[in-house]
């Protein structure tokens, strides 16, 4: 890129910003085709990332990436541009009806983006989350298992770059079918992505002793599933994911209504569903193998 074109760019932006663009130019170049094109782009280009990537300590940083530039850079840009434009135009004492009618559509576009990022805060707020949180480094095996050569195994805390590291195996094990789950939990936000590797594998999930907490949801994902004899299945309500406290009783429904419709969704009853978070998030509900059984929590189990 010469010298001479970035100098333009630079010009053409700062001229913007100063208001020297014609009001024509500010709205319907630098706003209104300038929006329409970035925001095909953001689509193609979160579409490519989160099909092509497992990891999604990266797919949120690239979100949260893209977030920033939108809202904290371009658009103060457009606005305060085309704003100072229509001041201008009006200032001079034009006769032109434009510049009056750009004050209000820049604060009706002010009240959709801040619509539009209140209604998506949980998306932002995950995408934060993932790019700074302080969780500990979570400690976990995957590696082919020894009970058949078409399973592999997980043991340990979900962390946020289990997905990826199951896919690298999975891509190396072309033949895996099942997925077996020796975990107490960990980070929901990677079980969630976690999940969405079974999903895209069609894997089959199976709990050799115990799956507890947010393993439930990688389990509940799987084609087939089962649990040896001796296994248990744990739930218990979350935290929050943003200051580890326990949820309020307004979001432990919010969250318990979407964790109900995911799992009747697996096939479960919703009667049993609507159970699951009843014990504490320092407690555990585990219920009898004739539960899971009866509820479609776990379709067989396995006495061998």
């Amino acid at each position: 890129m010469s010298y001479k074109f970035t100098r333009r760019v630079g010009q053409y932006i700062i001229g913007h910003w100063r208001g020297e663009h014609t009001l024509a130019r500010a709205f319907w170049i630098n706003d209104a085709v300038l929006t329409s094109i970035l925001l095909v782009a953001y689509v193609y280009l979160m579409g490519y990332v989160e099909h092509t990537f497992t990891d999604s300590l990266l797919i949120e940083r690239v979100r949260l990436s893209l977030f920033v530039l939108a809202y904290f850079v371009l658009v103060p840009w457009q606005l305060y541009g085309l704003t100072h434009t229509a001041v201008k135009r009006i200032k001079s004492g034009t006769k032109v009806l434009l510049p009056w009618i750009v004050i209000p559509l820049v604060l009706y576009k002010v009240f959709i983006i801040v619509e539009y990022i209140y209604d998506n805060q949980d998306i932002h707020k995950k995408a934060i989350v993932y790019s700074f949180s302080s969780h500990k480094e979570s400690i976990y095996n995957i590696r082919t298992s020894i009970r058949s050569d078409n399973t592999v195994f997980i043991a340990g805390s979900i962390g946020k770059r289990t997905a990826s590291d199951l896919e690298k195996v999975l891509l190396q094990n072309p033949s895996t079918k099942t997925l077996d789950l020796y975990s107490d939990g960990g980070n929901i936000l990677g079980a969630m992505s976690l999940s969405d590797i079974v999903l895209k594998y069609k894997l089959n999930t199976h709990v050799p002793k115990y799956c507890q907490s947010a393993c439930v949801r990688v389990f509940m994902t799987g084609k087939y599933r089962t649990i040896s004899k001796d296994a248990y299945i744990g739930f218990h309500q979350p935290r929050n994911i943003f200051t580890s406290e326990n949820l309020s009783q307004e979001e432990l429904e919010k969250d318990l209504n979407a964790y109900v419709n995911f799992l009747t969704m697996q096939g479960v009853t919703k009667e049993f569903a609507m159970k699951v978070y009843q014990a504490s998030p320092d407690d555990m509900w585990i219920p009898s193998h004739k539960e899971l059984l009866e509820a479609g929590v776990v379709h067989e189990i396995k006495h061998n």
